[in-house]
């Protein structure tokens, strides 16, 4: 399953512990991250991650 698959880990380790991967966007002046916070999302809904997720539900707080 994609899920649990080497691209899912590797996003997923970018996963900061506030539930961010960084600036929401990358139009954000201050964007340094290897990865936005839009751009995860966008990636792990592809995989298969649903609302339900964990990391999912833990960027939206």
């Amino acid at each position: 399953m994609h899920k649990e698959g080497k691209w899912a880990t590797s996003i997923l380790e970018l996963q900061g512990p506030d539930g961010k991967w960084g600036c929401f966007h990358s139009l954000s002046q201050f964007y340094h991250a290897s990865m936005t916070t839009e751009q995860a999302l966008r990636r792990l809904e592809r995989l298969g991650f649903t609302i339900e997720d964990e990391p999912i539900k833990k960027a939206r707080i």
